[in-house]
């Protein structure tokens, strides 16, 4: 029995026929040249050895084929069609030609052009193995302490640091328990227990709406009754008062600081006056009174009626104290003994 030797297809004839391996073969990518279809790849080769042919591929493109019945497909005639005629020029010239295609082209029969088509379609490529890609790879010694792609460091495995028990503790994880907020109730008493003099009643805190610039004090004051409602009571005020023109302007002031603002335009060294605010029922007592002791005025005119003198209280000044030393030198007495004569 005669040995029938193999002959393999290889890169270094890939002009030449060869046999194929039947059966498994190495997984690497089959290097399949899809650069050009195979329909339009026979035409191009085609061209680039016939001048007259290239010249009709030029002008009729896609129809050249149907005379010739190669078959194209959908894309090839798309690419026939829209492709530029320098672009395509350019393509036949750099296409080579085997030279084992050589004969079956020169014939330009639509057999010929097809049987190359099936031997460049039903061809079997030699298989090759893909190029290990290049990866910049570093020793472990070069790589940084803070390399996220360096090996492992230690026995364990570097997992994420995942401190899953750091807001947990001894007592379970309840919902924390829902605080009322209570709202502070506003009393007439201070914190400390001691009553306060201000007013609380709202009926204070209503703006006053009314002119009372240039009215009588006594007007004034019942224009503010009429406006706020609130009971004014006035005593002391005596014929000077009662005369008085009102200057200031409460239009807009809340009725407390109106009456406040009045009181205080009226007074004068010789009359002083006393508010006295009452919350339940809101209501105002108003004085004025002289501060001399009740004397009027007019009195201190009167011959007869002359204020007594008042002689001041002493006063110790025996704190000031001017200097450690007194201001004064120390006198000492001298004994001296003389006689009869004066002399010593």
């Amino acid at each position: 029995m005669t040995e029938k030797k193999i002959r393999m297809a290889t890169a270094d004839r890939p002009d030449e026929q060869g046999h194929t391996i039947v059966g498994g073969r190495p997984q690497a990518p089959r290097s399949m040249r899809t650069d050009i279809p195979r329909g339009l790849e026979i035409l191009v080769k085609r061209a680039a050895i016939d001048a007259n042919f290239k010249s009709q591929l030029l002008e009729k493109r896609d129809r050249i084929a149907e005379e010739l019945q190669l078959p194209l497909d959908a894309s090839e005639k798309a690419m026939l069609a829209c492709i530029p005629a320098e672009h395509l020029e350019k393509m036949i010239r750099a296409t080579e030609v085997p030279a084992a295609q050589h004969s079956l082209l020169a014939k330009g029969t639509a057999a010929a052009m097809l049987a190359l088509l099936a031997q460049l379609t039903f061809a079997p490529v030699p298989g090759r193995a893909e190029t290990t890609p290049k990866v910049n790879l570093r020793p472990a010694s070069s790589r940084s302490e803070n390399d996220e792609y360096a090996m492992v460091k230690g026995i364990r495995p570097d997992f994420e640091n995942d401190d899953h028990l750091a807001d947990r503790g001894a007592r379970p994880d309840m919902p924390a328990p829902l605080i009322k907020q209570v709202e502070p109730v506003y009393t007439d008493e201070d914190p400390d227990g001691i009553k306060s003099d201000e007013p609380s009643a709202p009926e204070f805190a209503k703006v006053v709406t009314v002119q009372v610039a240039g009215f009588k004090l006594e007007e004034a004051i019942k224009l503010l009754i009429e406006n706020s409602g609130v009971v004014i009571n006035v005593t002391g005020i005596d014929a000077r008062l009662a005369e008085y023109v009102v200057e200031s302007e409460v239009n807009g002031l809340p009725l407390k600081m109106a009456i406040e603002t009045l009181c205080l335009e009226t007074s004068s060294e010789a009359c002083e006056f006393e508010i006295i605010w009452k919350n339940a029922p809101p209501a105002v007592e108003i004085t004025f009174h002289d501060n001399l002791g009740g004397v009027a005025s007019d009195a201190l005119n009167i011959p007869g009626h002359e204020l007594p003198l008042i002689k001041p209280a002493p006063q110790d000044d025996s704190a000031i104290i001017r200097g450690i030393r007194s201001d004064f030198p120390e006198i000492k007495p001298v004994n001296i003994d003389l006689d009869k004569d004066g002399n010593k």
